[in-house]
């Protein structure tokens, strides 16, 4: 077996040469920051694991507006959320955020339209544009329509991420673009 002393300086070795995302990007110098939207109570491995300096999400976003089904928030809120709190300051280091976007997620029943980014505000705009909206039992129900839903959703998000960089974005953005599962089995099919 392994000393106590010996895992404490093993865990030691292990934490210092984690290789993540954001421990790459500290290590440059640069600030790290997760703007998660869904997550609603303290997420305490974002800053013992992942080294955040700062984590954003449904307590501290600022978010006035109507929820979206499961997502609590447009993207496009969770977007101009990070620049007026990250990018915007000129006197910054350089900053990695992740940004969970998750206005496509499951159940597709409403789905934000984009505003004018001069007019995202607190959010409380979504108040008066009306979402596509379908009733999650129809859309359960109803593969066809399902898909159709889900693809709107893909659309809102892409268009969004795609209007936010032409709208903030400079030579020097790059974004990594990935889904973290496939989507359900009524839209993909079984198998």
């Amino acid at each position: 077996g392994i000393t106590v002393d010996g895992q404490r300086r093993y865990d030691q070795l292990v934490a210092k040469n984690r290789l993540t995302l954001t421990a790459s990007f500290k290590r440059a110098g640069w600030r790290a920051v997760g703007d998660l939207p869904a997550n609603h109570r303290a997420w305490p491995e974002g800053f013992s694991y992942y080294h955040y300096d700062q984590i954003y999400d449904r307590r501290n976003l600022g978010y006035r507006g109507p929820g979206f089904g499961l997502p609590p928030m447009p993207d496009q809120y969770a977007l101009a959320a990070l620049q007026r709190r990250e990018l915007a300051p000129r006197d910054r280091r350089p900053l990695f955020a992740e940004v969970d976007l998750i206005s496509s997620h499951t159940p597709w029943t409403r789905i934000p339209r984009l505003v004018p980014w001069d007019e995202v505000g607190d959010g409380s705009i979504f108040n008066r544009i009306p979402p596509a909206a379908s009733s999650q039992a129809s859309l359960l129900g109803d593969s066809t329509r399902a898909r159709k839903a889900y693809a709107q959703s893909i659309e809102y998000s892409l268009s969004t991420v795609f209007s936010f960089v032409q709208r903030y974005g400079n030579d020097n953005t790059v974004l990594v673009v990935l889904g973290d599962h496939q989507p359900s089995t009524v839209v993909s099919g079984q198998g």
